[in-house]
Formats: C-alpha cells, sequence, structure tokens
C-alpha cells in the first residue's frame, strides 16, 4: 500500500473522533488570530502613577507605555522593584477586562494580588522548570484564548534565566499575541545581540526615604527626574 501523503487509507481504522483535539486546537488558533487583528497595539496600559505617562508622552510622543512594549525594572534587591510591577498588574486588572500573566521566579507573588479574576501566577522553582514554562506559554495562551493577555511580567530574571534564547522565545511571542511585556532585574539587562531584542523603556527601581522612586534610563536618561510614587499606592 502506498504510504505517501496523498493515499487516504493509511489508517482506516481510526476513529474521526480522535482528531477532534487538534480540530479543537486548529479552531481556536483561527478564532485567536482573527481576533488579535482587531487589537489596536496603541492602546495604553492603565498606568497608576500619572508622572510617568506625562514623562512618556514628553519625551517619546506617546501617551503611555502600550501593548506590545517591552520595559525593564532594575535596582538593587529590596528597592521596590516586584512592588512596582504589582501596582501596574493590580491597576491594569482593575480598570480594565484584559488578563495580567506573571512568572514568579524569586517567590514573591503567593501573597500578592490573591484570588483576583483573569490574573494567572506561575512560579517555577527551578531554572529546567521555567525554560519548560517559558517554551510552552504559546500552548497555554491558545488554551486561554478567550482572554486578552495585556500584560506578562517575568519577575526575578537574571543573566542565565533569559538569555537569548529565551529573549527571542518572548519577543516572538509578542509579536503574535500583542502583549506588553515587563521584566525585573537586580542588573541592567541588555540582549547581547540588541537587534534581537531590546527594551523599549528602562527604569531604575530604588528606595528614597519612605518611597519608591523611577528614574528613566531609556530610551532617555532622566538626568535627577525621578518619579515618586504616592504614598496611597505604598499600602
Amino acid at each position: 500500500m502506498d504510504e505517501g501523503f496523498g493515499s487516504v487509507l493509511i489508517y482506516p481504522q481510526l476513529s474521526p473522533f480522535l482528531f477532534m483535539p487538534f480540530l479543537r486546537t486548529f479552531l481556536s488558533r483561527v478564532k485567536h488570530d482573527s481576533v488579535l487583528k482587531m487589537v489596536d497595539t496603541r492602546q495604553t496600559l492603565q498606568c497608576p502613577i500619572p508622572e510617568l505617562e506625562e514623562w512618556i508622552c514628553d519625551k517619546t510622543r506617546k501617551d503611555g507605555i502600550r501593548m506590545g512594549d517591552t520595559v525593564n525594572f532594575y535596582g538593587p534587591s529590596g528597592g521596590g522593584k516586584t512592588w512596582a510591577v504589582s501596582v501596574m498588574a493590580d491597576q491594569e486588572l482593575a480598570h480594565s477586562l484584559r488578563s495580567v500573566v506573571v512568572f514568579d521566579l524569586d517567590g514573591r507573588w503567593s501573597t500578592i494580588l490573591p484570588d483576583r479574576p483573569r490574573f494567572h501566577l506561575f512560579q517555577p522553582t527551578t531554572p529546567t522548570q521555567w525554560f519548560a514554562a517559558a517554551y510552552c506559554f504559546e500552548e497555554w495562551l491558545y488554551e486561554h484564548s478567550q482572554e486578552l493577555v495585556s500584560l506578562v511580567i517575568v519577575d526575578g530574571i537574571m543573566h542565565n534565566t533569559f538569555d537569548d534564547n529565551l529573549a527571542r522565545v518572548f519577543k516572538e511571542l509578542q509579536q503574535r499575541w500583542k502583549f506588553c511585556l515587563m521584566t525585573t532585574s537586580i542588573g541592567y539587562v541588555q540582549a547581547s545581540n540588541p537587534g534581537l531584542f531590546q527594551y523599549d523603556y528602562c527604569l531604575h527601581v530604588a528606595k528614597e526615604d519612605e518611597n519608591v522612586k523611577l528614574k528613566m534610563i531609556w530610551p532617555v536618561v532622566s538626568s535627577g527626574l525621578l518619579f515618586p510614587v504616592p504614598n496611597r499606592l505604598l499600602s
């Protein structure tokens, strides 16, 4: 018997129902791809810090952090990086119908935003689990294609946990799924190949007195321009 692609009698004993999972996956992808075509990447995320939006507007002529942007918050340990991205996530969940996904590499999110609808938390505890979660993330996105994920946070990256291969994976996912990617790190993160992956914004985060303060480093260095986070957001 000819077992080439032209044969329709290769597996005559198989039930068509065995192919239903593949059909459902295919239809889900077609449906979501159609939805994504209608997503306007000029939509901005809900930002709890008006001063930051005003600064971005003034320096880049954009109206804030947009879907599809990539943002890195970096600074010393305990300086407020996780807190900064958590208030971004909280604001997005509270004032939109979009979803937020967090990859918690430092184990700090167990009590942050508990039981919030449209909030999805992954807490890989080993590099192997993290790489597996990252490479399987697109399948998860397709399985949750009824939601529009607008913000993905990777909290606690280091050079060996966000290499060029992972940078390429997330950049390709961004191009297809239109979400904003936010990362946190102790040091300033750059891909060895800037053409492969480059942040739209880099902000230094550190505590000063009783406040967490953000300083824009890229694309324009804010020489001495700091964003004090309002006390109402510290509670």
